[in-house]
């Protein structure tokens, strides 16, 4: 069977593997459509990004970062 993007079905790669529940390929043109700032957001830099994140209260930001952390063990 052909590789085929999980989202899509286009046969056109590179793909890229995306990893959940199960292991889906991504072709370039869904990951250009599901990148950071497309949809109904605003395009952000990152120092605008950053910027934003100094708004959040600091316990916000220590439940993400215990989040995250557990995360980047998972993997």
């Amino acid at each position: 069977m052909a590789d085929r993007c999980g989202f899509c079905g286009s046969l056109d790669g590179p793909f890229v593997p995306i990893e959940g529940m199960f292991t889906v390929l991504m072709c370039p043109t869904c990951q250009a459509r599901r990148s950071r700032g497309r949809g109904p957001y605003p395009e952000v830099s990152d120092s605008e990004m950053r910027a934003g994140l100094d708004l959040l209260p600091t316990w916000v930001l220590e439940q993400k970062a215990a989040a995250f952390s557990v995360l980047a063990e998972g993997s």
